[in-house]
Parts: C-alpha cells; structure tokens; sequence
C-alpha cells in the first residue's frame, strides 16, 4: 500500500519541529516565531511536533520564519518545502534530488529520518 503524501509531510513536519527543539543556539526566537504563528497550538504538541495540514500551510506561508533559521536550519526548511510543494503534490515527473536534498540538509540538522524515504 503507498504512503498517503499528507501522512509523509506530517512526519517530515513532525522530525523537523523536534530537531529544532534539540538545538541549543537561538531555540527560544524559533520557538517564539512558531509559538506567534501557531498561538493555537499547546506548548506540549509544539514541543513533539504534532501539526496537521492547515497548520503546516501557515508555516509555509510564513515570511519570518524562515529569516530566523540558522544556515543548515534555512537550508532544511527550504528543501522541506520544495519537497512537499513540487514533489509530493505534482508527480508527473519524478525528480529524486528534492528527496535527496532534503535528506542531506535533515542529516546536518540530526534529524531521523525513516528508511522508506530513500525508496519514494
């Protein structure tokens, strides 16, 4: 059965926002710019990366988040977005090095990412 792309950027979301948690320099304006984007939000569920799909569209959509990454934090968000914008949701041509870009950029943040993201 092929995975859904919803339940892959949830996921990927979910790694991203726990490997920012993890990282010891400037966490508290990341964490400040999530928590204005997201008020909604628990601290708890932004702690364990919980989001779902409208929640993941307003941190895309947000200008300011991204201006507050570190260089591999930015590099990370950005293949995270390019991955779930061109890849997930056009796949009349597959083009592997989003997935691959991703992958690295995810790597240099400590992120773990599942196996089954090298095979889709």
């Amino acid at each position: 059965m092929p995975i859904k792309p919803l339940h892959v950027k949830l996921g990927l979301a979910r790694q991203f926002l726990c490997a920012l948690q993890k990282l010891p320099n400037g966490i508290k304006t990341i964490n400040q710019h999530v928590k204005q984007i997201l008020y909604f939000l628990s601290d708890l569920k932004l702690l364990n990366g919980v989001v779902n799909g409208p929640e993941l569209r307003l941190l895309f959509k947000s200008t300011t988040l991204a201006d507050s990454f570190s260089i591999d934090q930015k590099d990370a968000w950005l293949a995270f977005k390019d991955v779930c914008t061109n890849f997930l949701i056009i796949r009349t041509s597959y083009n592997g090095t989003y997935i691959q870009k991703m992958m690295k950029a995810f790597k240099k943040m400590g992120c773990v990412l599942s196996p089954k993201m090298h095979y889709f």
